[in-house]
């Protein structure tokens, strides 16, 4: 699910603590605050260059914005996130700007560079959960 915060980074209410995880100060930290002290340039065993990777395939499956807007417990997520002391720092214009693009990953990473070959079988199992497709996804 591609929230808001990329489900990243948590947040406690009664603390009004703001967390950013490993993953998030790889990623996508150096992007958007290169010299935060938390930004991680790379990391072994990643293909992260400065929060920049080659395009990857992924199996994902797409997620109508409209169920998101029909369900009470993501109003509700988006309303406390709203409410969060750093959620001017959240790029409120861009969630409405990605809506054709949200999706849960299924697997991620199937192949870098190049589109992974899915065979019949693997096809005719995967039609079972819904529209899934394949997603590249770049930053370079």
């Amino acid at each position: 699910m591609n929230l808001p915060t990329s489900a990243v980074a948590r947040a406690s209410s009664r603390a009004r603590q703001f967390t950013l995880d490993e993953t998030y100060c790889l990623a996508h930290l150096p992007l958007v605050n290169p010299a935060h002290p938390r930004g991680m340039a790379r990391k072994e065993g990643t293909y992260y260059e400065h929060g920049q990777h080659p395009r990857v395939y992924s199996l994902v499956l797409p997620v109508p914005q409209e169920a998101l807007d029909g369900s009470p417990s993501y109003r509700q997520l988006e309303a406390e996130l709203r409410d969060e002391p750093f959620a001017s720092k959240i790029a409120w214009p861009l969630v409405e700007q990605r809506r054709h693009k949200l999706h849960a990953t299924i697997c991620g990473s199937l192949s870098t560079g190049e589109r992974p070959e899915i065979s019949p079988e693997i096809r005719q199992q995967l039609s079972g959960l819904g529209p899934v497709c394949l997603a590249a996804m770049s930053s370079v």
